[in-house]
């Protein structure tokens, strides 16, 4: 009826909801949704709030006191001024939440003037002229912690602006394919404090300078994050600094501009410690335009930091465009950052204390903390005694098929899953040793993995058989009468079987290639002799690479 939704009740109002899929209140387009009283307080989860309207501030949300917003969508909102999705200038939490579709000329998704956290979080395909994704607005203090900020437009700051006096603090999340006009294809720092932690910054891209980050104030502080893959038209494809911007064992790496394709040093300040700035492009400066500080130390800049696959221009060979190759940026083997980094970076430390590296891997693996933001570990040594062998078996094996599984509990490929893949990597790195180089020497390569290099590294996330594919009982009747559950085997060959047992049908329909390793590993099971139930643990990995159809 055009009126908006209004809470005025200082002693507290909860609204659970049965779910944001199943509760939506619409204003359509007549009014915003709701508003929040000063000294007001409020709960609610498990709503959506949709097609609000307002020429000023909150099209979804106006809140003026204590708000709680658990497992709500807020949708498809529009104010004039600020805060298309929600506005505050008091206390806001959201968690949970899905903030997509909103727009305003100032924080399309979030217009902060108070104190405001988000955590467990979506943010996407909002849009504004600053802070597409969030504004951050007159001394105003917010923390973004496990969320995902993407997709967001504005002419500056797509995914964030910080704004004079402002502090914005933002860990363990995702920042990418966000598009600024001018600058800050992802964050525009024009505040007093900006702190990004253990999160990735990747594919933005802006008109103007600072594809991921834009800083032209105050302090920033970049640790244990990656910046990859973003594009700058003008100056700093990955940062353009102004300020006091510190670097912090991070990776910068793949980004394009056309001067200082990594980091572009305009004024103020710029500090790099256990850092790589390296395999950018640009014309001119393809790393560092400017100079760092005299006191940054243990970095690797313009030099090739040995990542399993370099950043490259695609098939075009032209930088910037969408065939670029965004490379693998875990290192190599023989990568020159491995135990060569400085350990004041790591827990109980003077200085910041940084305990896992992005993938969740401890910082330090062998002896040192490496430099950049992965630390290295010979691939399935799950352990990390620098040999893969039958330690490494049994932690797999006790892991077999669970989920939320981290590399020490024998999820190798990252997918969260402990399974066929996994067992791959196992055999086909079994064996291998690593001799960790002595900090500020040259690393000495590990042996056994001469005879198949596209082994090393994770393979590809969501490949094919992402999930086991069950099989007809009588099929897994006739399977297992040759093997048992691969979770209590002793036997590393046979509990490779026993993944492909689990994972693959043979009445399916598949490739010949796929036939013929279905057929060894089951001839392997039931051979006669000793020797043939112990063939080449690499053989072993090959089939389960085969099945996979990973090259």
């Amino acid at each position: 009826n055009g009126n908006q939704l209004a809470i005025t009740d200082g002693a507290g109002v909860e609204i659970r909801g049965p779910g944001a899929e199943l509760l939506t209140i619409d204003a359509n387009r007549q009014s915003r949704v709701l508003y929040i009283a000063t000294d007001a307080e409020a709960s609610i989860d498990g709503v959506t709030f949709t097609n609000g309207l307002t020429p000023d501030y909150g099209g979804g949300i106006y809140n003026h006191g204590v708000l709680e917003l658990i497992d709500v969508d807020i949708l498809a909102n529009e104010a004039g001024i600020g805060g298309g999705g929600i506005w505050s200038n008091d206390t806001v939490n959201l968690t949970g939440a899905t903030i997509v579709g909103n727009s305003a000329d100032n924080g399309g998704g979030i217009h902060n003037w108070g104190s405001a956290s988000v955590t467990d979080s979506t943010i996407d395909d909002n849009a504004a002229i600053q802070g597409g994704g969030i504004l951050n607005e007159n001394y105003a203090s917010l923390s973004v912690g496990n969320s995902s900020v993407s997709n967001n437009t504005a002419a500056r700051g797509a995914a964030a602006y910080n704004d004079v006096g402002g502090e914005l603090s933002i860990d363990g999340s995702a920042l990418s394919d966000n598009s600024a006009t001018d600058d800050g294809g992802a964050v525009y720092n024009a505040g007093s404090l900006l702190s990004l932690l253990d999160s990735t910054i990747s594919r933005n891209s802006a008109g103007d300078n600072g594809g991921a980050l834009f800083t032209i104030a105050g302090t920033t502080t970049v640790t244990a994050s990656l910046i990859a893959n973003n594009v700058a038209t003008d100056f700093g494809g990955g940062v353009f600094s102004s300020g006091t911007v510190s670097i912090t064992i991070s990776t910068i790496a793949g980004n394009v501009a056309d001067l200082g394709g990594g980091v572009y040093v305009n004024l103020g300040s710029t500090t790099a410690w256990n850092s790589i700035i390296a395999e950018n492009y640009a014309p001119a400066s393809p790393n560092l335009h400017g100079s760092l500080q005299s006191e940054s130390d243990y970095n690797l800049v313009d030099v090739d930091p040995g990542f399993v696959r370099a950043p490259s221009a695609g098939a075009d060979g032209i930088w910037g465009n969408t065939d670029d190759d965004k490379g693998d940026l875990h290192l190599r083997s023989t990568s020159v950052a491995i135990n060569q980094g400085s350990s004041v970076v790591v827990p109980d430390a003077e200085a910041i204390s940084v305990e896992t590296d992005l993938d969740g891997k401890p910082r330090i693996i062998y002896d040192v903390v490496d430099i950049g933001v992965y630390e290295f570990a010979l691939v399935a040594d799950a352990n990390y005694d620098a040999t893969v062998d039958q330690g490494d078996s049994q932690v797999l094996a006790s892991h077999w098929g669970m989920t939320g599984m981290t590399w020490n509990e024998g999820d190798f490929d990252l997918d969260g899953i402990v399974g066929p893949k996994d067992a791959a990597l196992l055999g086909a790195n079994w064996g291998a040793t690593f001799t960790p180089p002595v900090s500020g020497s040259q690393p000495i390569a590990d042996t056994g993995l001469a005879a198949c290099p596209t082994l090393v590294g994770p393979l590809q996330a969501n490949g094919p058989i992402a999930a086991r594919r069950p099989l007809e009982p009588v099929i897994r009747k006739s399977l297992l009468s040759h093997k048992q559950p691969a979770s209590v085997l002793e036997s590393l060959p046979a509990a490779h079987d026993a993944a492909l047992v689990e994972a693959f049908d043979p009445v399916a329909e598949q490739t010949v290639p796929q036939r013929l390793a279905w057929s060894f590993a089951m001839s392997r099971g039931s051979g006669d002799s000793e020797q043939d139930k112990l063939l080449d643990l690499h053989d072993a990995a090959l089939d389960e690479l085969l099945l996979n159809d990973v090259s």
